[in-house]
């Protein structure tokens, strides 16, 4: 018994080698495969931790405190339909602990997947210390489009260029600094035109006047059919684990 002990993690080593000497190219074959896979995991997981945790710091960047969206909807808001009352928004507003809330309406450009926001600007930019513009002005037409400034960049937008989105034609009134949460905003009833919801939003980005918990609660015993997250709860569920 003892010899065969101990003549067994020799064999296996001898079987190891003698496999790789004998059949080298397919051994280099086979670890190259292995290392490749490994690879390509390793990239996907990184990539898609990267882009979930640029979005989120996007999303905390717009100023709320609080969330509110249809029942069952995605955390990720490209997933978002516009099916919520516009007049909710006026109902939230008169809540003792609520200062600001901009109605939403969030849609995708189909051709790159890149995020468009219909937005009442006036409230929007009210959330925090408002848009930072790198250069131009604020939309003032129902076909003028501010960008952010990456994907000014990435596209070679300048003030007064024409770019088409959602198959309309837009003209760029404005640069903006981006962590704003989309990289393009157009006037909220342009954008339900365009998708044919009238009166109708995608969510509310809700700040409160200081206890965000009970700014919740208020809202939540309002509209309590509807998902109401804190950001900091929103920020906790942005990893890989929860994409859908």
């Amino acid at each position: 018994m003892s010899e065969t002990f101990d003549d067994g993690p020799f064999s296996l080593l001898q079987m190891f080698w003698g496999n790789i000497v004998a059949r080298p190219l397919r051994c280099s074959l086979s670890v190259i495969a292995i290392a490749i896979q490994v690879v390509l995991v390793l990239m996907i997981v990184g990539l898609t931790s990267g882009v979930i945790s640029e979005w989120g710091k996007r999303v905390e960047g717009v100023g709320a405190d609080i969330l509110v969206q249809p029942p069952n909807s995605s955390i990720f808001f490209a997933f978002s339909s516009a099916v919520m009352p516009e007049t909710l928004g006026q109902q939230m507003e008169a809540l003792p602990g609520i200062d600001d809330v901009a109605p939403t309406v969030i849609l995708t450009e189909p051709k790159n997947l890149v995020m468009i926001y219909g937005i009442d600007y006036k409230r929007f930019n009210a959330l925090s210390r408002g848009f930072l513009y790198r250069t131009g002005r604020k939309f003032e037409a129902p076909d003028e489009v501010l960008a952010d400034d990456i994907i000014a960049q990435s596209k070679h937008l300048k003030v007064g260029d024409h770019i088409t989105l959602l198959n309309h034609i837009f003209t760029v009134s404005g640069i903006v600094a981006h962590g704003k949460g989309a990289r393009f905003f157009i006037a909220l009833k342009t954008a339900q035109e365009i998708a044919g919801v009238e009166n109708r939003v995608s969510m509310f980005y809700v700040r409160s006047k200081g206890d965000t918990e009970a700014a919740r609660a208020e809202i939540l015993k309002l509209s309590p059919n509807n998902r109401v997250r804190s950001m900091s709860e929103y920020v906790t569920l942005m990893s890989s684990s929860n994409l859908p």
